[in-house]
């Protein structure tokens, strides 16, 4: 299963996004990302990341798909990564058709090993 912690959820994906998904996953979770204030300190984005870590380790899935604010997720995948966890990006191009954007591929986060 593919955990998809990002402020869109799987079901207002692009049928590409979500096709790729389930063909290498089986099937998608959401987990709702969570609201983070400007005036989060540091400490407080560490610890719930540690929540949201925790939670998502419980589930057992085979990759999170983590894409919002960068300090949290930052931490997030370093967090999953030291748990064995692939943690993966959606990469986007700007569309030709005039929408937005299309679905490129899921990119995984780079390990670098322990902080």
């Amino acid at each position: 299963m593919l955990i998809n912690c990002s402020k869109i959820a799987a079901t207002q994906w692009p049928r590409a996004q979500l096709d790729t998904a389930q063909t290498m996953y089986g099937s998608v979770q959401d987990l709702a990302f969570p609201a983070i204030d400007p005036l989060t300190t540091a400490g407080e984005i560490v610890a719930l990341a540690q929540a949201y870590a925790q939670q998502i380790i419980g589930l057992r899935p085979s990759a999170v798909h983590v894409m919002g604010e960068v300090t949290f997720v930052y931490v997030l995948v370093r967090l999953l990564q030291d748990q064995g966890i692939p943690c993966l990006a959606s990469a986007t191009q700007r569309s030709r058709s005039g929408g937005l954007y299309d679905f490129v591929q899921f990119r995984p986060y780079p390990s670098f090993g322990p902080a």
